[in-house]
């Protein structure tokens, strides 16, 4: 398995255990209370969603992560597109950042 395909492997999991805050508006709001451990941005994603999201994941010290494209992580997830993801386990988060820069 390729390190994309663990990273995105992972993220279908986190899914599949209820993890994951998915789409602007409910990832901002875990980010806001302090669930999430970790957000993850499409590559293609708005450059003023990727700012918004970002501004709001630094103002509270979470890390972000930019992987694959929406379509690629929409069809993990089950659905369309997805841009934005927000992990609420720190487990998690900690296996898709080295999932991530073992890619790099």
């Amino acid at each position: 398995m390729s390190k994309p395909d663990l990273a995105l492997g992972l993220l279908g999991l986190a899914n599949r255990a209820r993890l994951l805050s998915i789409g602007m508006t409910a990832t901002v709001k875990t980010i806001k209370y302090r669930e999430t451990q970790l957000v993850i941005l499409a590559e293609d994603l708005s450059p003023n969603a990727a700012k918004k999201i970002t501004e709001a994941a630094r103002k509270k010290r979470i890390p972000v992560l930019s992987l694959s494209t929406k379509d690629t992580l929409g069809q993990r997830l089950g659905r369309n597109e997805v841009g934005i993801i927000g992990v609420n386990d720190a487990g998690f988060a900690v296996s898709l950042r080295r999932a991530a820069r073992a890619n790099e």
